[in-house]
């Protein structure tokens, strides 16, 4: 891996860079970059537009098949993501708030087909591509002994590939956490609530498998955190 950083016009302007290089001993190797340009009008504000890129390599079995049912495609490529974001940020005395929006190019899914002609009934290949939307809120409140957290996402993807849409993923995302620092414990209590709203079972379209909407999600953690001394 790599970063870097670099500030001009009184740190009023910066530009951070990285990049990663995986190499796999079974498939090949992968660049994924990632670029961001990053503005603050004020002292206490910025404007982030983000680039970055992403993949998934091909695993053994989709490399090499199963036998009688799935046949060997030593040729796949990685499945690819292109990730584009453009946020706004204010932070307060006590507080900070990150509003955002992104979209995202998902190519060269890995998917099963039929095997016309071929020695086992189905082959894996780079069929898939996916297009992805949506906006993001974030919020972070803190005013000892007190702190709130708030988060929430809505998403609308589409299967370019069958021209239909997709939501195995969470058409929306809420997040909620409340805290308190008890502090002749030196322990702070957190409450967190995560719900998942309006998503399909995990089926891809190619499947033919009809999606079923899944009912609401909702995960609650409860939490104590203990500072025993300054190091622990």
């Amino acid at each position: 891996t790599f970063e870097g950083r670099t500030e001009w016009a009184e740190q009023r302007w910066e530009v951070a860079y990285g990049l990663r290089l995986d190499r796999y001993s079974d498939f090949a190797r992968h660049f994924s970059p990632r670029l961001g340009l990053i503005w603050h009008p004020q002292e206490r504000n910025a404007i982030k537009l983000l680039y970055g890129n992403a993949f998934r390599a091909p695993t053994a079995n989709d490399i090499y098949g199963t036998v009688g049912l799935i046949e060997a495609n030593p040729s796949l490529d990685a499945e690819d993501i292109d990730t584009l974001e453009l946020v706004y940020m204010q932070q307060g005395k006590r507080w900070v708030a990150e509003a955002g929006v992104f979209h995202s190019d998902w190519d060269d899914g890995i998917v099963s087909v039929a095997n016309v002609g071929g020695t086992d009934p189905f082959i894996l290949r780079n069929l898939e591509e996916n297009r992805a939307h949506g906006v993001t809120f974030k919020l972070d409140w803190q005013n000892d002994p007190w702190l709130l957290n708030l988060g929430t996402s809505w998403v609308r993807s589409r299967n370019l590939t069958l021209d239909q849409r997709y939501d195995a993923f969470p058409r929306y995302i809420v997040d909620a956490e409340v805290g308190y620092t008890h502090a002749r414990s030196r322990t702070t209590f957190l409450l967190t609530q995560h719900w998942q709203i309006d998503a399909d079972d995990g089926f891809p379209p190619s499947s033919g498998i009809p999606a079923t909407e899944l009912p609401l999600y909702a995960r609650t953690d409860v939490a104590a955190v203990r500072r025993l001394n300054a190091q622990w």
